[in-house]
């Protein structure tokens, strides 16, 4: 393996790709006004693209109709890391959601050098799940694996990729064409664009591996041999990367890890929630201190609920993860509503719950977390400020026959 390519490896916002410059671009929209979404999918909104796309170091020609985030790899592939950095997160105003700066990860963001934040982004590549944006990243390998496949087939020559249909058909379900733009912005490979017919997909026209490319993934490779392990779930994520990478980038000494510290800790506070079922909506008053079945009754007594079924809460970490609470045990993953508190779970404002009760008939609410107010400590469970509407019947007479 070349070491002097990776220590010699000069650092900054174009260099040795275009990762950060493109990185503080969207961080900059997210922190002016954010970035409008689309409600369902909480995908950048089809007005944006185009617009982002061009702003970008390398715009990518896409020539689609209609096209969505996952029609500009280069935009999705940014998205993905800016969530599971936990740089930004989902903000929900009204009907609509925007994609923001997370401030506390922000700032631990500012403190880092080129260097450190080039690696902390390269950590979330390599280690976190892409599930987010990629629905086959869990039946197929881990991005690592994927990382040390794709290398071992490029050379430092370009390999035509559009029009072979099957690196076309490899690129878009083994690894995924966001996954290439993504190593194109580390810098780990050169690739050159081709004219995209009208309603066309986009692919690269060629792929090379540059040298940084070839150095790094030889050391992913060495790395992850040692260890006899190619699924990244099971090892010790930010030890295996500080073995792996400080003899070679003598730069880093802090990581962006502040947002896992956060997540960590227990935030206090009154949480004012607004609960919407149907026609009927109310404002819930939740000390950080009670539990998400102290929620669950509060809202069931709102609506003249029995409580006599299970339910689940649903909902976004800081990282863009899936969180259950339910008072079940239905799933390992899931949380417990009995043990776990309202400011357990890193809830900001702006955040959506979804609230399913009584999985028969599946009554469906949704959960607004409009404020979080200092603690009172004279407030020991939730309380239930106001109510608009008439809530539905639980069990309507219906004439079954």
């Amino acid at each position: 393996m070349n070491v002097d390519t990776l220590n010699g490896t000069v650092f900054s916002n174009t260099s040795p790709g275009s990762l950060l410059a493109d990185i503080e671009l969207l961080l900059a929209e997210a922190e002016q006004a954010g970035i409008p979404l689309s409600p369902k999918t909480k995908r950048i909104a089809m007005g944006q693209l185009a617009r982002l796309n061009e702003s970008l170091a390398m715009p990518y020609q896409v020539s689609q109709t209609r096209p969505l985030q996952e029609s500009f790899p280069n935009i999705n592939g940014l998205y993905l890391l800016l969530r599971i950095s936990g740089l930004t997160r989902v903000r929900k105003k009204g009907n609509k959601k925007f994609l923001v700066v997370n401030e506390a990860a922000a700032g631990a963001w500012k403190e880092l050098n080129h260097e450190e934040k080039y690696v902390s982004l390269l950590k979330y590549f390599l280690f976190a799940s892409h599930e987010m944006i990629d629905r086959f990243s869990k039946m197929i390998d881990s991005p690592v694996a994927k990382g040390i496949d794709l290398f071992s087939t490029l050379g430092p020559s370009f390999t035509k990729v559009k029009g072979d249909k099957d690196k076309e058909l490899s690129l878009t379900y083994r690894y995924g064409t966001y996954f290439v733009a993504l190593l194109h912005q580390f810098g780990f490979v050169e690739i050159t664009q081709g004219k995209t017919k009208k309603g066309e997909k986009w692919f690269p026209a060629k792929i090379r591996k540059t040298k940084l490319g070839e150095a790094f993934g030889k050391l992913l490779e060495e790395t992850l041999e040692s260890v006899q392990i190619y699924d990244s779930e099971r090892v010790e994520v930010n030890q295996l990367l500080t073995d792996m990478l400080t003899p070679y980038f003598s730069g880093v000494k802090n990581l962006l890890c502040e947002v896992e510290r956060q997540a960590a800790k227990f935030h206090d506070g009154v949480y004012l929630f607004k609960v919407k079922l149907q026609r009927f909506s109310c404002r819930i008053a939740v000390p950080a201190t009670a539990t998400f079945a102290d929620f669950a009754h509060a809202i069931l007594k709102a609506v003249k609920f029995d409580n006599d079924h299970l339910y689940s809460f649903e909902f976004e970490n800081n990282m863009g993860g899936d969180i259950r609470v339910t008072d079940g045990e239905s799933y390992s993953q899931d949380f417990s509503s009995y043990e776990t508190t309202i400011g357990d779970v890193s809830l900001y404002e702006g955040s959506e719950i979804r609230f399913l009760f009584d999985f028969g008939d599946c009554w469906e609410f949704v959960i607004d977390l409009e404020t979080i107010n200092a603690p009172d400590k004279r407030m020991k469970k939730p309380k239930i400020t106001d109510q608009r509407g008439t809530p539905p019947e639980q069990y309507p007479d219906d004439d079954w026959f």
